[in-house]
């Protein structure tokens, strides 16, 4: 934009409006039928001179409001090229296994992959991201999060997804959070239910998913499905217990199995709290470590 211009344009409109103001005092008297006897023409051509002095100033007034406004070249320069995650803190890092990119949460709820040169490709949006594992190949993620559920008691309900990190794509498979994959990219074990506990209840128990190539589920394998845990009981559920560590359930020893803490919610006598291993092909459990 030319500024010059635009303040001559302004200029211009200024002088007409003044001219056309000018010819309406002049015409004013006898406008109503009244005779010029010269007494009424004297008030009307002072009226007319008043107001032609409110018009030029309002109409300068108006010129110095528009040269207030910036100019294009004036205005902040907002390219299409700007990373709209710049500004956002990263809350959770981690590097995939060849690593050659890294997954960062910033700020809980935007998932983006950054190169190793610097350039991020944003991959998920959602309320809040709660978990994320990568599969061995890096060809995606398992990521839990947390959305909004207006049929939930809470509100809100956990959910696990697997993203494509080539095109953002995801196929969602359960209720549940905090995943881990496995060694070999077959298998999920992760908390299925929702994060909540009350007293000696809580909500969420160990489980395992067994994913195909294209992500969808081949089988499932619940806490319960197991022999050799104890069992939960009214006075208390035995369950994995995230510790300092909520986003992990536990560690993989091998493809199939898989080492996790759990303990009794409200129990007086914690002698079955513990590590246990869960063996994925036998659906058995041993307990290997205490606390």
């Amino acid at each position: 934009m030319n500024i010059n211009a635009d303040r001559n344009t302004k200029t211009d409109i200024l002088l007409v409006s003044i001219s056309l103001l000018l010819t309406a005092a002049c015409t004013l008297t006898g406008f109503f039928g009244y005779p010029d006897d010269g007494t009424l023409a004297a008030l009307s051509t002072e009226n007319a001179a008043l107001s032609t002095q409110v018009a030029v100033q309002d109409a300068m007034l108006a010129t110095q409001a528009a040269d207030a406004i910036p100019s294009e070249e004036n205005r902040p320069d907002t390219q299409e090229g700007d990373d709209p995650t710049s500004d956002l803190e990263i809350t959770g890092s981690y590097p995939s296994p060849d690593e050659s990119c890294t997954a960062l949460i910033l700020e809980e709820f935007m998932l983006v992959l950054e190169k190793t040169s610097g350039e991020r490709q944003i991959l998920h949006e959602t309320r809040t991201i709660t978990g994320l594992s990568w599969f061995p190949d890096g060809s995606a993620l398992a990521v839990s999060e947390v959305i909004d559920d207006p049929d939930s008691p809470l509100l809100v309900r956990d959910r696990l997804l697997v993203i494509d990190t080539g095109t953002g794509e995801y196929v969602l498979l359960a209720d549940g959070f905090a995943p881990a994959v496995s060694p070999d990219g077959q298998w999920i074990a992760f908390y299925e239910g929702i994060h909540y506990g009350d007293a000696c209840s809580v909500g969420w128990r160990l489980a395992f998913l067994r994913l195909d190539s294209s992500g969808n589920i081949k089988q499932t394998l619940h806490q319960e499905d197991f022999a050799g845990l104890p069992e939960s009981s009214d006075e208390g559920t035995f369950y994995p217990s995230p510790n300092d560590t909520p986003s992990n359930p536990g560690v993989w020893e091998g493809a199939l199995q898989f080492e996790s803490f759990l303990r009794y919610a409200c129990a007086e006598d914690p002698a079955d709290d513990g590590v246990y291993r869960f063996n994925l092909d036998t659906l058995t459990v041993e307990k290997t470590g205490s606390p």
